[in-house]
């Protein structure tokens, strides 16, 4: 089941409905979606096929023409099941089929024994959709106008990111150390350098964080842009990392993103619920008329 409340799924439906988005090998990885469970139905039967491309309005898949779906699609050029699966952290997948139609056929790079497909979505795709890609589109765009928008890091941030602890390792000038994280932003952390015996602006450097719910830890390299000591604390430096713009995993965009969406919905939230009044309604309930002199 969805996450998402249906006025915010339909926020994203009605955003992001026609972003295509390739399923390049990165990508498949990061939304977990399981190639093996991709098939197209047809009539009584399931053919299997890649996805190539996605959005919530239609989907490119790539099928072999000596497949024997592939001459019964071409007959029927009607409505075809499209089945969809992606994996989840808890180990129960998500699977759904989404009604469609055949709009194109043609050659995939060049070769005669694939082609691409497009299948046009005859109804709005299942909610599940909508959440997966909605929040990777989302992410794409947030993680450009809100690139500084900052998550200052405590144990409940910790907790609503995944983070596995507040420490993370930093390369610096060839060595590994740990450090802790002060905040993390779409486009850099602000981190606590401790032992600091030189300087370090303009530096570059790596930090690699840890989540609960991925194996291996995400790298995302930068560099100092900015290091001042900490009054009080002898040899340990705040340092504002910015990362490198085209290396930050699309795991850690959607991460922060819907850290910072969820903040934001608490917030209007909390402000809807403010009862409002007038400052004449203010007035006449607190102001008591004076009585008149004896």
């Amino acid at each position: 089941m969805p996450s998402l409340t249906s006025q915010q799924l339909a926020k994203y439906y009605n955003a992001y409905r026609d972003i295509e988005i390739i399923f390049s090998t990165d990508v498949v990885q990061t939304l977990n979606l399981d190639p093996r469970q991709v098939f197209i139905k047809l009539s009584n039967s399931q053919w299997p096929c890649l996805i190539n491309s996605l959005s919530m309005s239609q989907a490119k898949i790539i099928i072999g023409t000596k497949s024997g779906g592939f001459p019964q699609l071409q007959q029927e050029k009607g409505c075809v099941n499209l089945r969809i699966s992606f994996s989840q952290f808890s180990g129960s997948p998500i699977s759904f089929f989404i009604s469609a139609k055949l709009t194109n056929i043609a050659p995939y790079a060049n070769s005669e024994e694939l082609v691409i497909i497009t299948l046009a979505f005859t109804q709005r795709p299942p909610d599940d959709l909508i959440e997966i890609l909605g929040q990777y589109s989302d992410a794409n765009v947030n993680a450009v106008q809100k690139k500084d928008e900052r998550a200052t890091i405590s144990a409940e941030t910790i907790h609503k990111l995944g983070l596995a602890k507040s420490e993370a390792i930093i390369v610096l000038r060839g060595a590994t150390q740990q450090c802790v994280i002060c905040d993390l932003a779409f486009s850099g952390a602000r981190v606590l350098l401790f032992d600091i015996n030189g300087p370090f602006k303009d530096k570059n450097v790596l930090i690699r964080l840890e989540f609960d719910d991925i194996e291996t830890p995400l790298d995302l390299p930068g560099v100092i842009i900015n290091i001042s000591l900490v009054e009080g604390k002898k040899n340990t430096a705040m340092a504002m990392i910015q990362y490198a713009p085209n290396m930050i995993p699309m795991t850690y965009k959607i991460r922060i993103n819907n850290y910072l969406s969820r903040q934001h919905r608490t917030v209007q939230t909390a402000e809807q619920n403010v009862p409002w009044f007038s400052a004449t309604d203010a007035l006449s309930e607190n102001t008591t008329p004076e009585s008149e002199p004896a």
